[in-house]
């Protein structure tokens, strides 16, 4: 009768049960009022299945997350996230902006840092690793006239390590002000990259350049804001690759080796050298107003 949208049919056949913790029976009382569009009273139906050890619990979780996140009680999403099921079927994104919502910024940042440990493997960590440390070792090198201690490189590859969670923090926020996404039209999917994907993951990685520019004397030729800027951007490609290294398949490890890790170094280098632009070129710290804003929008594009 449920099958076939015979409502009060079901409702009948439903409530003539006597064992009120029968698995599945307030899950379906739940559908019944979801079709006469009693919402509370279908929330109400799938936290008692939720309660039955026996129940179809999966189901009426998904069911509520989904109910409660379409009429935004996000107090309520709040306690979900106290259930024992949301570490494995509660969304990420919405975990996230839920919390941000309810200002619940400690668990906030514990979530993100879930991102990160869930998705750890073993292969997929000595792979990040291997890649970071082949193209520290690079940085190193590359500075032949005056070598810098390598543990200033690994200072700022730390550095890019910490803010890379930075990014969720970013676009979280925006998305709860905001419902824009990709859409497939070249134009709006074209500046949602740059200012959705390509600036909060520049900011971050240029924040640790910029903390050692002002702060720091070891910045002492050109080649250095580059140098340390691309150490940054690898702490941040390290973190980035332990999620994307969740699954080892279609050749992501060489995609990322080649391509991405240098990439981001690339990007990263372009800011800094908005640097090298005005202190030694225009030798003019004071241009910086206008050569970092440019460099800094022309990487994130």
């Amino acid at each position: 009768a449920l099958k076939d949208k015979k409502v009060d049919l079901a409702r009948e056949h439903f409530q003539a049960i006597t064992n009120k913790k029968l698995p599945y029976l307030h899950f379906c009382l739940a559908e019944t009022c979801l079709q006469e569009d009693k919402r509370e009273d279908a929330a109400s139906e799938y936290d008692l299945e939720l309660q039955l050890a026996d129940g179809n619990r999966i189901d009426a979780f998904l069911s509520l997350v989904d109910l409660y996140e379409a009429d935004h009680h996000y107090d309520k999403l709040r306690e979900l996230l106290n259930s024992d099921l949301a570490e494995i079927h509660f969304p990420e994104g919405l975990a996230r902006t839920t919390l941000l919502r309810v200002k619940d910024y400690v668990n906030y940042w514990v979530w993100v840092f879930k991102m990160f440990t869930h998705r750890i493997h073993v292969i997929g960590f000595i792979a990040a690793f291997l890649i970071s440390a082949m193209w520290l070792l690079y940085l190193f090198y590359l500075d032949i006239f005056k070598p810098e201690r390598f543990i200033w490189l690994v200072g700022m590859f730390g550095g890019g390590m910490f803010f890379c969670p930075g990014v969720f923090l970013i676009v979280d926020s925006i998305e709860l002000t905001t419902t824009w996404s990709m859409d497939g039209n070249f134009f709006n999917d074209l500046f949602y990259c740059i200012f959705m994907i390509g600036v909060p993951e520049e900011f971050v990685k240029m924040i640790p350049l910029l903390i050692l520019a002002a702060f720091s004397k070891s910045v002492k030729e050109p080649i250095d804001y580059i140098i340390y800027g691309s150490a940054s951007a690898l702490g941040f490609a390290f973190m980035e690759n332990l999620l994307y290294f969740a699954e080892i398949k279609n050749g992501i490890i060489h995609g990322r080796a080649y391509l991405s890790v240098i990439g981001h170094m690339t990007d990263t280098s372009i800011v800094a050298y908005a640097f090298v632009v005005s202190l030694y070129k225009q030798r003019n710290k004071n241009t910086l107003w206008y050569n970092l804003p440019r460099a800094f929008l022309l990487a994130a594009t």
